[in-house]
């Protein structure tokens, strides 16, 4: 229905950048991602769907599949949930002073707030 052009002079691109990135040929780190894509998906079928990442790296780096310290293609790297939050980023403590002051504090309780528990 819509046109490159039309789209174009709306978004701050030129056409011509559109119809290059068409016709331009994939990257080396494109090619790559989708012949590791292949392999991974191939471990983790042999092994019953049941690999993790750590274990998929394992087995490709057994069959002599380089694939770097980062098992995971680009293409699979997805957003972090908005549902999810850490409520504290502070380091572990590294020295023995740190320890025992960390020692001495008092622990969090949980507590259960429902109705048909007991205390």
């Amino acid at each position: 229905e819509f046109g490159v052009e039309p789209i174009c002079s709306v978004l701050p691109i030129a056409p011509s950048t559109y119809y290059a990135t068409k016709t331009r040929p994939p990257s080396k780190r494109q090619v790559d991602d989708e012949r590791l894509v292949v392999e991974i998906r191939r471990v983790w079928e042999e092994n019953y769907r049941v690999y993790g990442r750590r274990k998929i790296w394992a087995q490709l780096n057994r069959e002599d599949i380089s694939i770097g310290r980062d098992p995971r293609p680009a293409t699979s790297h997805q957003p972090k949930p908005s549902n999810c939050s850490t409520t504290n980023n502070t380091p572990p403590p590294k020295g023995p002073a740190q320890r025992s002051e960390v020692s001495t504090k008092p622990r969090p309780v949980q507590t259960c707030r429902h109705g048909d528990a007991p205390g």
